[in-house]
């Protein structure tokens, strides 16, 4: 009879898994009929076919480029097709990501007490917290997902004593665009030194490898001409105050100076000068960079013991990216990701132990719950609704909140579990 069971259970899972294959499919070719974002990169490397600068206009669907010359001449091959065909397909690698990203998360945790209900309930409350921003990567076609995948994979190579290989992902994923760059120093900081280094020569040759075909003055010009873009000393990049774009440039400064007025609601709470909101704003980013201090707990070059404090580690990490750079949007809030996994299992878990902490933390975390979840969306809420939510910077604010819920939440018995984690 149980080997009944087991058989149904079987075939029950073997049809969800056919039916969201189905779907993903389905779904990753409408969303590349109708194009994204991978329409400016691919348009981007047809104009550096022809050594035209790819940073000025004019733009495909009047939007700049601002990643790396290095990812638009990889996409040159893909940019003789039809642009939905590679962004089909890169949709449907976006999903095996997504899913690679779950795959190599869990194995962090403990889950041998979980139940099948369990292990069910973490990954459902997991991808619903998340679907939003999945629903906006897959809808703009972005990069994201692929930025977080490279940057967790390559550490699981790196666990697994592939230091070249975790290296070469990492510094493709760096070259590509800056976002991976906070993993970098976790890397020196956590004793692997050897693939801290390997990183940083690959990252260097990435720049350099195209100019071995499209020539070294061109190559240069167009880092030069990247570096004008994304320079983070750029009045643009230091006080964001249109609609949008969400993180510490432009959650602060709306708040504490004279910017414009919508929905007849002022935001700023004092008029601050420019040269003093740029002074606050930087302070705010270093107390984000500070504070990994709290999470990581050790002294440098120290290796850690637990797989479950490297996950909450790195769980900070991810969280502050989006936060620490400028003019990022809503796609970009995809690496809440590994802190909403460490979060919802360790409710979980806190579930059997104190139930009444438990009920507390997830009256604690209700706000968060509800910014990240797709019930924010302009269909459910109402545009305006969802357009005053960005004016104040809501997101923002629950990634904030994120990192307090995450500070609260030490990993616990985390000397249970090793660092050891093996191929999957």
């Amino acid at each position: 009879m149980l080997k009944i069971n087991e058989i149904i259970l079987n075939l029950k899972q073997q049809r969800f898994k056919y039916l969201a294959f189905l779907i993903i499919i389905i779904f990753a070719f409408l969303k590349a009929i109708k194009g994204g974002d991978f329409d400016v990169y691919l348009d981007a490397a047809q104009k550096m076919m022809n050594h035209q600068n790819i940073y000025v206009a004019p733009f495909i669907k009047n939007l700049q480029y601002y990643y790396s010359p290095f990812f638009v001449f990889l996409l040159i091959p893909f940019s003789y097709l039809p642009f939905y065909i590679p962004e089909f397909f890169w949709l449907l690698l976006c999903a095996f990501f997504l899913f690679r990203i779950w795959e190599l998360s869990i194995v962090y945790f403990d889950i041998s007490k979980f139940s099948s209900q369990q292990l069910m309930l973490w990954g459902s409350i997991t991808f619903f917290l998340i679907l939003r921003f999945i629903l906006y990567n897959f809808g703009m076609i972005q990069l994201t997902i692929f930025l977080l995948w490279a940057s967790i994979e390559s550490l699981h190579l790196l666990n697994n004593k592939k230091d070249v290989q975790g290296a070469a992902l990492l510094a493709l994923a760096m070259n590509i665009k800056l976002l991976p760059l906070l993993f970098l120093p976790y890397l020196f900081y956590r004793n692997y030194v050897k693939a801290g280094v390997f990183t940083l020569i690959i990252f260097l040759f990435c720049l350099i490898f195209p100019g071995i075909f499209l020539g070294m003055e061109y190559n240069l010009q167009m880092h030069y001409e990247w570096w004008k873009v994304i320079n983070p000393s750029n009045k643009e990049h230091l006080l964001e105050a249109g609609m949008g774009t969400h993180s510490l440039v432009s959650l602060v400064p709306v708040y504490i100076t004279d910017t414009w007025e919508a929905f007849g609601i002022k935001r700023n709470l004092v008029n601050l000068n420019y040269e003093t909101v740029k002074i606050i704003v930087e302070l705010c980013r270093l107390t984000l960079v500070a504070l990994t201090l709290y999470f990581l707990r050790t002294m440098p070059f120290v290796k850690n013991k637990s797989s479950q404090k490297t996950y909450w580690e790195v769980s900070y990490i991810c969280l502050v990216t989006p936060l620490l750079f400028p003019h990022q949007q809503k796609y970009a809030f995809m690496y809440v990701f590994p802190s909403v996994i460490y979060l919802t299992y360790y409710i979980i878990t806190e579930w059997q132990l104190n139930i009444k902490r438990a009920k507390w933390l997830l009256v604690f975390y209700i706000p968060v719950f509800i910014e990240f979840s797709p019930i924010i969306g302009s269909d459910i809420i109402g545009r305006s609704l969802y357009q005053l939510f960005d004016y104040f910077r809501i997101l923002s604010f629950a990634t904030l909140f994120q990192i307090v819920f995450l500070m609260i939440c030490v990993p616990k018995n985390s000397n249970n579990s090793t660092l050891e984690i093996s191929e999957s």
